[in-house]
């Protein structure tokens, strides 16, 4: 009977937490930053991805591109944030510019992706905790330019189907981050 009442329970905490994430209210349009690229540049994305259109709403997809870039419940920390975290110690105009419009360009490309149904993405969440920890490591060593690039075309080669997605782990941006316990894990403890 305890065991039962246990099962019971956990079911329903499990239930309840898929139905949280299926049933967030959908963020009105009205809260689109203007920081971000126009919505017309996704609705274009969504548009021209017929396979993706089959399984999921354009509704549904602009919702991930919006928690991409704002967060959201389960991950506070959307690109927005990051991007701020990355820049906020480079002090040269120029190079933070330059680090800025790459920040601008990988937010675009990964979350036309990235919000897309998960049997339809090349980009997946784990990328984003690789690249996202990457680029607050890459802010504490001064190296954000270096790794922007990098994470760029990684990117561009996982979009292009150039580069397995299996390849995108920590130790791919910094080797010497990665112990011997902790190389499977995708994170970086900073």
């Amino acid at each position: 009977m305890v065991v039962r009442s246990i099962r019971y329970l956990i079911l329903i905490s499990f239930s309840l937490f898929l139905l949280a994430c299926t049933s967030l209210p959908e963020r009105a349009a009205e809260q689109w930053s203007p920081s971000w690229p126009a919505q017309t540049v996704f609705e274009l994305a969504y548009k021209a991805d017929t396979a993706n259109q089959s399984v999921q709403s354009a509704n549904d997809y602009m919702t991930w591109i919006q928690r991409f870039y704002q967060g959201w419940t389960f991950y506070p920390e959307g690109w927005d944030w990051l991007t701020a975290k990355v820049l906020a110690g480079v002090e040269d105009a120029g190079e933070r510019r330059l680090i800025a419009e790459q920040m601008y360009s990988l937010g675009l490309r990964i979350s036309r992706e990235w919000a897309k149904s998960s049997d339809y993405r090349v980009i997946n969440t784990r990328h984003l905790l690789v690249w996202g920890n990457a680029l607050k490591l890459s802010a504490a060593r001064d190296q954000e330019l270096w790794l922007s690039a990098k994470v760029s075309a990684d990117v561009d080669s996982l979009l292009a189907l150039q580069l397995q997605p299996a390849m995108i782990h920590k130790s791919r941006y910094y080797t010497d981050s990665v112990s011997a316990t902790d190389s499977e894990e995708d994170d970086f403890d900073i």
